[in-house]
């Protein structure tokens, strides 16, 4: 049972760790964006703005982008091992009762 599952768990903490620095990333562009206009001229600023939350969207879909995919192969994976284990354990009562049916 422990090799079926063994690595399953590391997923849903892959997944979590990328969304987290998504949203690391995400406060650090909305940070650059806000000290850039505190210090810029009017002119410029609008354009340091969207420089700013540009990187934040961008570190957001990244975190996005490896934690969906990585969410889904677990469940995937998740629910095959324990359809596995369940037709294992079936096999193993059966085994038994026939086994001690001839003893």
């Amino acid at each position: 049972m422990p090799q079926i599952e063994k690595r399953i768990d590391y997923l849903p903490t892959l997944a979590n760790t990328a969304n987290l620095l998504g949203l690391l990333g995400t406060v650090l562009g909305l940070i650059k964006s806000f000290q850039a206009i505190s210090a810029a001229d009017p002119a410029q600023k609008g354009a340091l703005l969207a420089e700013g939350i540009s990187t934040a969207m961008y570190a957001t879909a990244f975190g996005l982008l490896v934690a969906i995919p990585l969410m889904f192969f677990y469940t995937i994976l998740q629910s095959r091992a324990g359809r596995l284990l369940d037709h294992i354990e079936e096999f193993s009562f059966k085994f038994v009762k026939i086994v001690s049916e001839k003893s």
